[in-house]
């Protein structure tokens, strides 16, 4: 099976460099002959307060004429509640995560690709606490409970899909960023997962690629198909391009491949204040320093 990884479209009505970028990616991905496509969340520019940006993103995801499964992001549904980033008016809550829902269906599911099986996981409700975050936990602990019922058989290999990265560097150090999953929530999850065939952890939203093998497993970040974040504003950890990736999946293997579509441009955030005009300030703040 080869699908299709796209993240971060950021799409809108009025966010016309990006609808640019995805009409290319569009055009890429129907020719590319893939089974199916998984959108890794910020499908929208800023749906989480603007509702029909989710109708607009999902008419664009539709017009592949693939199935497609979408895990959300924070600009999708907003953020998850946590102490180094964000306004409490930015988070997840139950309105914003209800508007998803109706949109573009769960926002965490489980998919069957031969003897594989692909976890998709909402990390904005990660540290949110409540039902919703609970029912997910609930939900996954079934999941993996079904897989390791069938003891007769080989143990399914698993990825594991999901928004925000679940560190930078190493699983059991936090991070001031709020970047990636806080501690406590990650080493939840991760010991959901220890007795696992667990191949890798795919995640967007640093608008950066990279691979990285630690204890076993491949952690990889997509690319965006939108924009990249200046260094000024974004450290540079991985590559800082635009593209697409596809993950091809045979029996025991897993392989992923970047493609830096033709035409596609790589646009700077500071650029795009028709679609953020709260960057305003830090454009001007930053200068040359802000360039890419």
């Amino acid at each position: 099976m080869r699908i299709a990884i796209i993240t971060d479209t950021h799409l809108a009505s009025a966010a016309t460099a990006f609808n640019q970028n995805w009409s290319k990616v569009e055009t890429w991905i129907k020719q590319a002959k893939v089974d199916q496509v998984i959108h890794l969340g910020d499908v929208t520019a800023a749906g989480s307060d603007d509702p029909e940006q989710l109708v607009f993103a999902h008419t664009q995801l539709q017009a592949l004429n693939l199935p497609i499964h979408v895990v959300p992001g924070n600009h999708d549904v907003g953020d998850n509640p946590n102490q180094y980033s964000q306004q409490e008016g930015q988070w997840i809550n139950a309105t914003r995560l209800a508007n998803f829902r109706a949109v573009f269906g769960a926002d965490h599911w489980l998919i069957s690709a031969g003897h594989w099986r692909l976890i998709g996981l909402n990390a904005q409700l990660f540290g949110r606490g409540g039902d919703a975050e609970q029912q997910q936990f609930e939900w996954l602990s079934h999941a993996l409970s079904a897989l390791n019922d069938r003891t007769h058989e080989q143990p399914n290999p698993i990825g594991v899909l999901l928004h925000k990265p679940l560190f930078r560097q190493h699983a059991r150090l936090e991070d001031s960023s709020g970047r990636y999953l806080l501690l406590e929530v990650r080493t939840k999850l991760l010991n959901m997962l220890e007795d696992f065939d667990v191949r890798f952890v795919l995640s967007g939203h640093t608008h950066q690629s990279r691979s990285i093998h630690i204890e076993g497993v491949q952690h990889v970040w997509a690319p965006s198909t939108s924009f990249c974040i200046p260094d000024a504003v974004q450290e540079p950890i991985g590559q800082k391009i635009v593209g697409v990736m596809t993950l091809t999946l045979t029996d025991n293997q897993h392989d992923f491949e970047t493609h830096e579509v033709s035409g596609l441009l790589r646009h700077n955030l500071l650029d795009q204040i028709e679609v953020y005009p709260e960057l305003i300030g830090m454009k001007a703040k930053l200068g040359k320093a802000g360039e890419l």
